[in-house]
């Protein structure tokens, strides 16, 4: 281990907590929109085409159940425990399911998400992930588990330099994101106008 690097854990860097509770009998086809495990991608990206809805105004939940941009959403539970997402920028907020870890990164995340990132991606994190929740039908992790994860942290110095390195490169990447929804929903607007006359191609 290099000269003052310290054997530290992931919870001492950021530490991840769970989403809100909500009842199945709150669904509905539209309102706000709600992220759930199935909604984190293996690209490290959340699928935003599958969202489920609960209406706001007759609810009181708390807005450290609000997932912040630039922020990190990881699966607590079931076959693809561990896989995690970034939060994009989206028009409406975004609420955490049960079951959803949360890295609340602040806000001004990316001064913090690139060394978090790097940190998730190591073999050794998922694996971890993997034996903490083996041994049940259902895996499963807490947030306790996932904070206590070993992380070997270099100084703080060392750690500011990574992150402004590669703050620009994960701005650029939030932005594409952001530009590939407003695409999507121009396509999804689209395109019915497309099939059914309304409009045409010009030649």
């Amino acid at each position: 281990m290099p000269d003052e690097w310290k054997l530290k854990t992931i919870g001492d860097y950021c530490k991840s907590t769970g989403g809100f509770a909500f009842k199945s009998s709150w669904w509905v086809d539209q309102g706000t929109p709600i992220i759930k495990i199935k909604n984190i991608q293996e690209n490290y990206t959340i699928n935003l085409s599958d969202l489920d809805f609960i209406n706001m105004s007759d609810k009181n939940i708390d807005d450290k159940f609000r997932a912040n941009p630039g922020s990190i959403l990881i699966a607590m539970t079931g076959a693809t425990i561990g896989k995690y997402g970034i939060v994009p920028y989206t028009e409406k907020p975004l609420y955490i399911n049960q079951r959803v870890g949360y890295f609340n990164l602040g806000l001004n995340p990316l001064k913090k998400l690139p060394f978090l990132i790097n940190s998730l991606n190591q073999k050794y994190f998922r694996d971890s992930i993997f034996t903490l929740a083996s041994g049940a039908a259902q895996p499963n992790i807490s947030n306790e588990q996932i904070n206590n994860i070993h992380l070997l942290l270099p100084t703080d110095t060392i750690i500011e330099k990574y992150n402004h390195i590669l703050e620009s490169s994960y701005s650029k990447i939030l932005n594409n994101q952001k530009q590939n929804q407003e695409l999507s929903a121009l396509r999804d607007w689209l395109l019915p106008m497309l099939m059914n006359g309304q409009v045409k191609v010009a030649d």
